[in-house]
């Protein structure tokens, strides 16, 4: 199943997922940190672990029955494989943005070294060399 298609199907299927603050869209997940300290409000881990607890609750399929998958065990796999793309997305983006933010303040202590060093005397060795030279 590929990243468009669980989006597709979850978009058709209306699907709406269980948390603190009540039922959320597919939309609202982008918007929720990834975790938080307060029991009533949503993240995507508590999210998660919700659906989590409820695939749990199904138990698991038997390999030796001929009966395909449950339409609730289906809704509720397609929403675990949803919050762990935005999961892993955002956790992607995070990343990315903290790696920046890192590149930029070393960047920004190179500058302050140069413009430092600019503003001092010449080094020890071009001194020496400039006292020779008179």
């Amino acid at each position: 199943m590929t990243t468009d298609d669980i989006f597709r199907r979850a978009s058709r299927a209306r699907l709406r997922f269980p948390s603190p603050q009540g039922l959320l869209t597919v939309e609202d997940l982008w918007e929720l940190p990834l975790t938080t300290t307060r029991s009533n409000r949503a993240s995507i881990e508590n999210v998660g672990a919700t659906l989590l607890k409820e695939q749990r609750a199904l138990g698991e399929e038997s390999i030796l029955s001929s009966t395909t998958t449950s339409p609730e065990r289906a809704r509720i796999n397609l929403s675990v494989a949803i919050v762990r793309e935005v999961a892993r997305t955002r956790e992607s983006e995070n990343k990315r943005k903290a790696d920046a933010k890192a590149r930029a303040s070393e960047k920004e202590r190179l500058e302050a070294l140069i413009r430092e060093r600019e503003g001092k005397e010449l080094p020890l060795e071009e001194l020496k060399k400039k006292l020779a030279t008179l």
